[in-house]
């Protein structure tokens, strides 16, 4: 029975990479915009960049980099914050209501840190904490995608009943999670909620240690 289970998982596994790669194909070669929904005929940005013609690599070239830039960073952050990471990760694994309170959490943060940001340019004398809150709300947010990323490809392996390997499962979950957000149109309905459920896992687990937030070092009592 468990093996049958496995050989099921196992081939909607290969189908399921099989059909992202084909996507990323598709996306590249039909040079399609994931933030639009116009298909081959939305192209990606050229114009003017400093007042002189800015030429934008070819999609293929610009694809891949995209990929290992996102790859490489999610590698990093693997091997200097492992233990964190797989506490984030672990938090995916509750039930589903759980989960979308993380991400509605994630997107709440999200948009009040954003809108602190926007308020903090108005100004020359706050502008540098734009930039600061910006900083923060991507690396948080990054955090917590590494982390989901990693969970959804390991999740797959594990029903596959293959060997979990934490570089394959990170390099599965981005081959899978990058296809998605470069659906053009949906991409960027599925970027902001993937981005969402990542933060919020990040402030759930108090980025990794599972900490609750308290003042209570701040106060008389947190002294004694």
């Amino acid at each position: 029975m468990n093996s049958t289970k496995n050989t099921n998982w196992r081939v909607l596994l290969i189908v399921l990479v099989l059909a992202a790669l084909g996507l990323l194909a598709a996306t590249a070669l039909l040079d399609w915009n994931p933030w639009t929904a116009g298909g081959a005929g939305a192209r990606w940005p050229r114009g003017q960049f400093s007042g002189a013609h800015f030429q934008p690599p070819p999609a293929p070239v610009a694809l891949v980099g995209a990929f290992f830039t996102l790859f490489t960073s999610g590698l990093i952050a693997m091997f200097l914050l492992p233990e964190r990471l797989a506490v984030t990760a672990r938090s995916f694994e509750r039930p589903a209501g759980a989960v979308l309170r993380v991400a509605l959490l994630g997107l709440l943060a999200g948009l009040l840190v954003s809108v602190a940001a926007l308020s903090a340019s108005l100004t020359m004398t706050t502008f540098v904490l734009t930039i600061v809150l910006s900083m923060g709300l991507i690396l948080s947010a990054a955090f917590g995608m590494v982390a989901l990323t990693y969970h959804f490809g390991r999740s797959l392996l594990r029903r596959a009943g293959w060997m979990v390997s934490p570089v394959l499962a990170l390099l599965l979950g981005n081959v899978l999670i990058f296809a998605l957000i470069s659906i053009p149109g949906f991409g960027v309905i599925a970027l902001f909620v993937i981005a969402g459920m990542g933060l919020g896992a990040a402030i759930d687990t108090r980025f990794g240690t599972n900490r609750p937030w308290s003042l209570i070092s701040l106060t008389e009592e947190g002294k004694e």
